[in-house]
């Protein structure tokens, strides 16, 4: 019992640090996702309708999902290439 104060001590370092420092990182990190994927939005979407403006959406989207993934800790891999979404369906 003389050393349990010491494992407590550190699981409340820990659960302070996760919840102090970590989660504002992240609340951060989805807000700048959220504000860059409606700023995105809103450019490409004064483009006139063309290969152009479906390669900067392609561009902003894939950007905005990696933003807001990576805020939540989602890691996505893709191992069997038959399962990625194809650009037409």
């Amino acid at each position: 019992m003389c050393e349990c104060w010491k494992l407590t001590a550190l699981y409340m370092a820990g659960f302070i640090f996760r919840y102090a420092c970590l989660l504002p990182m992240r609340v951060t990190l989805f807000i700048i996702g959220l504000v860059f994927m409606l700023v995105s939005t809103a450019i490409v979407g004064v483009f006139p309708d063309g290969a152009l403006k479906k390669a900067l959406n392609h561009k902003a989207m894939l950007t905005c999902h990696r933003i807001l993934s990576r805020s939540i800790s989602a890691v996505v891999y893709f191992h069997d290439e038959q399962y990625k979404s194809s650009s037409h369906g």
